[in-house]
């Protein structure tokens, strides 16, 4: 225990301190107070510091994440295009290909009937700019629509009646058409 100290004024009194008064217990309390506040607020830093931590964990798990999604649907959106490419030769007879520079996409088709492999149809839009051989041209309302542009197979179908569902009727399918039955026609006749 502490022992009472004494001290001198000026006029010669002197002043006994106790060991436990008023103000050393208010300091001694305000010290615990201080220490406990501390830890608190280190508790405190260190759960931030590890919500922190688990947080740029998840955020690197969800682009992770993210990734593993985005080529999963690629290659979903890859396969059901490739089944509709299959699909659509099967049911016309037309293998589709486009080409585009974004601003005019082009459509180069070819027939499974066809005399040689290069033999194609191209088709363009007409709000692209292109001309062409003849087509659908000429839509209500300003619409775009698809016009015949000119190959070796095109030429061959220019003075054919097959022609003219595109010149007078403006029946894309009803020239694709024609042309299939044409192409069918001179293949089993040559077998």
């Amino acid at each position: 225990a502490r022992e009472a100290a004494a001290a001198a004024d000026a006029g010669g009194a002197r002043v006994l301190h106790m060991p436990e008064n008023p103000y050393t217990k208010a300091v001694r309390e305000a010290g615990a107070a201080q220490k406990a506040e501390v830890e608190r607020l280190r508790k405190e830093v260190a759960a931030l510091r590890e919500a922190a931590g688990s947080a740029a964990a998840a955020g690197a798990a969800e682009s992770v994440d993210a990734a593993k999604l985005r080529q999963r649907l690629k290659s979903m959106f890859a396969e059901r295009v490739r089944t509709l490419r299959e699909s659509i030769l099967q049911l016309t007879g037309w293998r589709i290909d486009m080409a585009s520079d974004r601003s005019n996409p082009v459509l180069k088709v070819r027939s499974v009937f066809a005399e040689h492999p290069d033999d194609a149809l191209i088709f363009g839009w007409s709000g692209g700019g292109g001309g062409g051989a003849g087509g659908a041209g000429g839509g209500a309302g300003g619409e775009p629509e698809l016009v015949l542009l000119e190959t070796d197979l095109a030429k061959n179908y220019l003075e054919a009646q097959s022609f003219e569902y595109l010149r007078k009727y403006h029946s894309v399918p009803a020239f694709l058409s024609s042309v299939t039955l044409d192409l069918f026609e001179k293949q089993t006749m040559m077998t």
